[in-house]
């Protein structure tokens, strides 16, 4: 897959030496989410996201997943940053095992609360193969560059290639409407624990066109 560009940055795929830069980007990406800090202990938050998010940089790449980096064209700083599973693909149990002592330092004692929301977004997801759209975001340097919709289009063509639906969970309402201008539907309403429930959304792939 070829770089998607603009005048002003690139979408390029990220190595795993790239973790640290993916983790941070989303962890600022986050910061304001009200989904995700509902579930972390009121102290040191902005390390406990930036530990959430090496985790889950991990976790997608062991699971055969890919990471993305929206980089400024000039000073090739990050500017966004997304996480997609593959069909198929899941997180191994070896790593669920080494994760626990992190879940813990992550989530202290709200680790009950993000476990049974984990469980409650596993319960959502669609029985056929799909791309899961883990985690998008925009560093606030890059907000209002059109960085967010790059990321996303450029891996939804993808998906559409290879005839095969995309899913994802809006950790907001508000960005409900921004996933139905790419052809997202919502399909349903996921329990949360400690903090606002999720809402899950599915993406079939386009016509072909000929």
């Amino acid at each position: 897959m070829k770089n998607r560009s603009s005048e002003e940055f690139l979408v390029i795929p990220a190595a795993r030496s790239d973790s640290g830069a993916v983790a941070d980007v989303l962890a600022d990406a986050f910061a304001a989410d009200e989904h995700t800090t509902g579930l972390l202990p009121t102290d040191n938050r902005s390390a406990r996201l930036r530990r959430l998010f090496n985790v889950a940089v991990a976790d997608t790449f062991a699971s055969g997943g890919n990471a993305w980096l929206a980089v400024d064209a000039t000073d090739r700083s990050a500017l966004g940053a997304a996480l997609w599973e593959a069909p198929g693909a899941h997180v191994p149990t070896w790593r669920t095992v080494i994760n626990a002592p992190q879940f813990l330092h992550i989530f202290g004692k709200r680790a009950f609360d993000a476990h049974r929301t984990d469980r409650s977004c596993e319960a959502h997801r669609p029985g056929v193969p799909h791309w899961y759209l883990k985690d998008i975001g925009t560093a606030t340097a890059g907000r209002g560059r059109g960085v967010g919709t790059a990321l996303l289009t450029h891996r939804l063509s993808v998906a559409d290639e290879q005839r095969v639906g995309v899913y994802l969970e809006s950790s907001s309402r508000a960005n409900v409407g921004y996933y139905s201008r790419f052809g997202f539907v919502e399909r349903s309403v996921i329990p949360a624990y400690g903090t606002i429930e999720l809402t899950g959304m599915w993406r079939a792939p386009a016509a072909r066109t000929s």
